[in-house]
């Protein structure tokens, strides 16, 4: 691995629509019934977005490392 930050960025683009998915289906029609009192529920929900997508990366970014070195 000559790059790692190119790594990085590569494994950030490819799960672009990962992101995407996991965010629509969070944020669908049926959870945007009140703008007031589900606010802070909305942010425990962007939260976990968040931590879902974290792990997720570093599950993949572990696992592709150790794939290219067993190939090395």
């Amino acid at each position: 691995m000559q790059d790692p930050i190119k790594f990085i960025a590569i494994l950030l683009i490819a799960n672009i629509p990962l992101f995407v998915f996991i965010y629509f289906s969070f944020f669908s029609k049926k959870n945007r019934r009140g703008k007031g009192k589900h606010r802070n529920k909305t942010q425990g929900h962007l939260l976990l977005l968040i931590f879902t997508y974290i792990i997720i990366l570093a599950i993949e970014f572990i696992s592709v490392y150790k794939l290219l070195q067993v190939i090395k």
